[in-house]
């Protein structure tokens, strides 16, 4: 049964969704303090947590580290219209150019999720994805031919478990839904630079995030699948 506080949230949220979509709140822009949030839709803060802890969760916005909210800035992934690309070749040979357009995907996905994570992430979380990136067995023969679906799948994993720490509900979605795609993107970059390079970059990925350092752990991705 919906509350009171269930049908304030609900407004308020709907009511910055819209601000969001007609661009009166641009993208990147920081939105007032709860507080001032309260003050405006004249509800109490309790109100103001739940509806901003709803946008993140729905990708609208993200909490930075200072506890601040931001629009979401989706210019840097704009390759996101190439979406189609996963569906029109799930299972079909891919082109050159349709290579291309879909690491640049999968980037602006695994950058989009570092974006949306809260760091610096725990030692629990770090040695959880060390785990993974771990169980990669590169004195198997396939590794030493740079061609193993067995290591492709682990890299998906740790990409996987990237999403599933962020502040979205819908990145782990994303890759759950084309998980095939995403294992025969990373099988052609094995392929290309040998999963000890990509181990090595997974690696330093969880040293920076363990870190809080967020931008060079972008920088890590986008030079490893772009």
């Amino acid at each position: 049964m919906l509350t009171s506080n269930d049908s304030l949230m609900t407004s308020v949220s709907e009511m910055i969704i819209s601000d969001i979509l007609s661009g009166k709140l641009k993208p990147g822009s920081t939105l007032s303090s709860k507080r001032q949030l309260a003050n405006k839709y004249s509800v109490s803060r309790t109100v103001i947590d739940r509806a901003l802890e709803y946008l993140v969760e729905m990708g609208y916005i993200i909490r930075d580290e200072q506890n601040e909210y931001q629009v979401i800035d989706f210019d840097r992934f704009k390759d996101f219209n190439d979406l189609t690309n996963f569906f029109k070749y799930e299972d079909q040979k891919f082109s050159e150019d349709d290579i291309t357009h879909i690491k640049r995907l999968k980037a602006g996905l695994d950058a989009l999720s570092i974006k949306l994570l809260k760091l610096p992430i725990s030692e629990e979380d770090a040695n959880s994805m060390r785990k993974t990136l771990a169980s990669i067995n590169c004195s198997c023969a396939y590794c030493r031919n740079k061609k193993c679906d067995h290591c492709a799948s682990i890299v998906y994993d740790f990409y996987t478990k990237l999403a599933q720490m962020s502040q979205n509900k819908f990145l782990p979605w994303l890759y759950y839904a084309f998980r095939n795609t995403n294992i025969k993107i990373i099988s052609s970059y094995i392929n290309s630079v040998g999963i000890e390079t990509i181990y090595s970059k997974g690696c330093l990925i969880i040293d920076y995030l363990r870190e809080g350092k967020r931008e060079e752990a972008i920088k890590v991705i986008d030079y490893n699948l772009v």
